[in-house]
């Protein structure tokens, strides 16, 4: 009998010092892990000085330039991510199903419809990336979407005659290939959602509470705290038109408690 329980001790004092181990291991792998950021070309210029955040974070940052959203989103749910930038529906559609975190910046941002000549199409067939954003600027028209991810692909289309529009980043705008039908700031939407992930959110480290600071300080303009009038004009129409399920706060959605 004594036998037998020094037996189950052994195993559970080896069990819990395996534990211990495997917990420090995975602890210095996330110490050591890079601090990345995901962001889409039309947000490089705004994060060229991102190099800066190392010193603030004494760990390595890598920053990844995805050529579209859909790229980025993948990356964003595999969990390799630690902060990323998303268009204000997309955040809010995905806001469920997202890996938790909550948005810490509001990233300047316009898109355009765009098209290669002026003139009305009774049903015009657009080529989008994301559809609540599609919704909101073509809302009142009768339309057929055609989804390419990347602005590359929705441009030559246009350029081919296999749609009649675009919705592109004022990034990809080139005045000499297409006109401006209409911009998404003139529906009052004028910037992208930087996220924090909850490892970062939830952390009450001086290195945790300082990061909004420390991240905000390295871009190229001045930001701050995504605006609240303008994410609840987007939550409230996507809920009344039943593309998402529940209605959100601000607080729900963003990290405001800035030192």
């Amino acid at each position: 009998m004594k036998v037998t329980k020094i037996l189950v001790l052994s195993v559970i004092v080896f069990i819990i010092s395996v534990s211990a181990i495997w917990l420090s291991f995975e602890n210095q792998q996330k110490a050591e892990a890079p601090f990345t950021i995901a962001i889409t070309k039309s947000h490089a210029k705004l994060f060229e000085n991102y190099k800066a955040l190392s010193a603030n974070l004494s760990k390595e940052v890598v920053l990844k330039i995805y050529d579209n959203e859909a790229a980025l989103m993948k990356a964003v749910y595999s969990g390799s991510v630690d902060a990323f930038s998303i268009n204000v529906f997309t955040y809010l559609k995905q806001f469920a199903d997202l890996p938790k975190g909550k948005a810490i910046l509001g990233l300047p941002a316009e898109y355009y419809l765009i098209a290669t000549q002026d003139g009305d199409v009774e049903r015009p067939k657009i080529g989008t990336f994301d559809e609540p954003l599609t919704f909101y600027m073509l809302k009142g028209v009768k339309y057929e979407t055609v989804t390419y991810s990347g602005a590359a692909e929705r441009l030559q289309a246009l350029n081919d005659g296999l749609i009649d529009y675009a919705i592109i980043s004022s990034a990809d705008y080139n005045a000499e290939n297409a006109l401006i039908i209409k911009k998404m700031s003139t529906l009052g939407y004028n910037e992208d959602i930087f996220v924090l992930t909850q490892p970062w959110i939830e952390s009450d480290s001086e290195l945790g509470l300082n990061i909004v600071a420390h991240i905000s300080k390295i871009l190229t303009l001045e930001t701050k705290a995504p605006d609240e009038a303008t994410l609840m004009k987007a939550m409230s129409e996507l809920f009344k038109d039943e593309k998402i399920p529940t209605r959100y706060y601000y607080k729900d959605l963003v990290y405001y408690d800035q030192p």
